[in-house]
């Protein structure tokens, strides 16, 4: 529907779902692609990066946002924005080192880009229901220990979601739209509708088609 309704900056080869998700630090990190595509050319990681370096400074107000590849093979990828003095491109990132954030925002092709996502997202689940779980099923003293750290726990729980940073933008198209969870809560659509105001009101789809129509010329 975005590519056939909104349509694509003419100059984009490939459009890419790009969410934010959490790191320890608070900050977070957008990474894209999240599986719109499943296998992406170095062009397409280089248009990403200019695509996520975009959302990241007038969306989420990061100045000079530090731009990281996954370490996956992307070479040529790497050697282009090198070279490119309107990315601050830091270089290629681990995937252990995202959550400590290493990176403003993190480039990879759709498919590992969507299994990196699933992975946090499961284990951010399944870390939670273990920490409750070792809590209920300890004696008396663990109890008490654990109510006593309960509010601490709720903010480590805050801190993993990301129904606070909206949905997933679908970025390199003409204006801004958003793919919202089929299981998101209130909250989660609350933020997505301000998510697209604040991409409305920073105008970052119009300086992206201004962007690239320069690179065009």
């Amino acid at each position: 529907a975005g590519l056939l309704l909104v349509k694509r900056i003419k100059q984009v080869s490939r459009p890419a779902l790009m969410s934010t998700l959490p790191t320890a630090d608070g900050r977070g990190f957008d990474m894209l692609d999240l599986g719109a595509n499943t296998e992406n050319t170095a062009h397409h990681l280089v248009d990403f990066a200019i695509l996520g370096s975009y959302y990241a400074e007038n969306v989420r107000g990061i100045n000079k946002p530090r731009v990281a590849l996954i370490s996956n093979g992307a070479e040529e990828a790497h050697e282009i924005l090198s070279a490119m003095s309107e990315i601050n491109f830091i270089g290629n990132i681990e995937s252990r080192d995202l959550l400590s954030g290493g990176a403003d925002v993190v480039v990879t092709d759709g498919f590992t880009g969507n299994a990196i996502l699933k992975a946090i997202e499961g284990t951010a689940t399944v870390l939670m229901k273990e920490i409750k779980s070792a809590i209920m099923a300890g004696s008396v003293t663990t109890k008490i220990g654990g109510a006593l750290i309960k509010k601490p726990l709720s903010g480590l729980k805050d801190l993993m979601s990301t129904d606070g940073a909206g949905g997933a933008a679908f970025v390199g198209l003409k204006a801004p739209v958003v793919k919202a969870h089929g299981n998101s809560s209130e909250l989660a659509i609350a933020s997505a509708l301000k998510q697209i105001h604040k991409m409305l009101e920073s105008d970052v789809s119009g300086k992206l088609v201004e962007h690239f129509e320069k690179m065009d010329k």
